[in-house]
């Protein structure tokens, strides 16, 4: 599978091919198709990293999008290796960045990311951009649509022009389906009237009142679930995350505030909406709800709301780029809830994504990922156990965790 690049304009006064994702701030933006790879294409290519910046330090989790990926042998960031990286399909692995070569020296500057297997080399030029610059929204709760808010940006890309977006988090998930519409991407809505431009220190700080409300440009005749503040479906699907910042990417169920140089070094913040929906809570389901010592309980989910960490997943052994810790337990022993099985289990979430073949609008995407599997065995000390459930727990990226139970009788 390989995703193509479709562009289309934002604005006449400023055309150039974008970088990355979220490309929603570019002046030309990238969806992410996703069509039949020819049995001979043997050389990777390199579409897209989301998301596309992180600080000079390095270790934030990327998605790298593009064909070929099967039996990679490496992921470069300009000259310096990826920390690790995990191939998910043809089409898709994640990556830890690596710390940036110079350093804090190489502030606001963008790197080439390469992908390497024994067909060749793909990369995507200028497709990451390391920046320690800091971006901020005012106030920090209690936002509704049209509401007035203060956004600021600190030791960015010195004097650069730069558009401001509001976006629906969906953008960062859409693989596949038709060309975007002509105008602003649809997923995104530019504040007042672009550009602005940062100062000779890269700091700047603009007013703005949020769209009112923002239900994405051609609307619902492209995607039906564009809208912020998100609609339930999104949150279901995506609300259950922590909030996305530079040191631990992690998009979650909120429509995020983004700034960037028209398709390059793009950072984003969520907005807190009060009217922010509650998602659905994960379920949990076994094979059986009596058991033996020594017996196996099979741990599975067909809920897709098990999305503390949608972008990357999680699992027990968390060793894949962004994956959060999964945690099975049997508890309740001896009557008490806090008391769990020394003995643990295994599972795994797969990460979310947001796929459609659909080549006209409006689209009919389907979300898939965030299935919960897994199995856990009896331990001797769950012997006699009447009152014990299984006990998945799910962290997200920054704190915290979502997690769900069911009963569990051990004879």
């Amino acid at each position: 599978m390989h995703r193509t690049e479709r562009a289309l304009q934002w604005s006449r006064a400023f055309s150039k091919r974008v970088l990355a994702l979220p490309a929603l701030v570019a002046l030309s933006v990238t969806s992410l198709a996703v069509i039949a790879t020819p049995a001979w294409a043997s050389t990777p290519t390199v579409s897209e990293v989301a998301p596309q910046s992180g600080p000079t330090a390095g270790g934030n989790a990327v998605r790298i999008y593009g064909s070929g990926f099967t039996g990679a042998t490496a992921v470069d960031f300009g000259t310096v290796a990826a920390t690790s990286y995990h191939v998910v399909d043809d089409s898709l692995l994640t990556a830890v960045v690596p710390a940036a070569s110079g350093g804090s020296a190489a502030d606001n500057t963008s790197v080439d990311v390469s992908v390497t297997t024994s067909g060749g080399t793909g990369t995507q030029t200028a497709g990451f951009y390391y920046t320690d610059a800091t971006w901020t929204v005012s106030p920090t709760s209690g936002l509704s649509p049209g509401a007035a808010i203060t956004t600021t940006v600190s030791g960015y890309a010195h004097s650069k022009s730069i558009v401001i977006p509001e976006f629906n988090p969906l953008q960062i998930y859409l693989e596949g389906g038709p060309s975007f519409p002509s105008g602003a991407p649809p997923y995104a809505e530019p504040l007042g009237t672009p550009p602005y431009s940062t100062d000779g220190h890269g700091n700047g700080s603009w007013n703005f009142n949020l769209p009112n409300p923002f239900t994405g440009n051609n609307g619902s005749s492209y995607d039906a679930n564009i809208q912020c503040p998100v609609n339930q479906t999104t949150a279901d699907y995506l609300g259950n995350s922590a909030p996305k910042n530079l040191n631990q990417p992690s998009y979650s169920g909120q429509c995020q505030l983004a700034v960037g140089q028209f398709g390059t070094g793009t950072l984003e913040i969520p907005l807190p909406y009060t009217s922010d929906l509650t998602p659905a809570s994960p379920v949990l389901t076994t094979n059986t709800s009596t058991a033996q010592v020594g017996d196996t309980v099979t741990i599975t989910s067909g809920s897709v709301h098990w999305n503390a960490n949608p972008f990357f997943g999680s699992s027990t052994a968390h060793t894949n780029p962004g994956e959060t810790a999964l945690t099975v337990q049997i508890c309740g022993i001896n009557g008490v809830s806090t008391d769990c099985s020394t003995t643990v289990g295994s599972g795994a979430v797969a990460m979310t994504r947001y796929k459609t073949s659909s080549t006209t609008t409006p689209i009919s995407a389907t979300f898939s990922g965030a299935t919960l599997t897994g199995s856990i065995v009896v331990g001797s000390d769950t012997l006699h156990c009447s009152t014990c459930f299984v006990q998945v727990t799910q962290s997200k990226p920054l704190s915290g965790s979502i997690s769900a139970t069911t009963a569990l009788t051990v004879n």
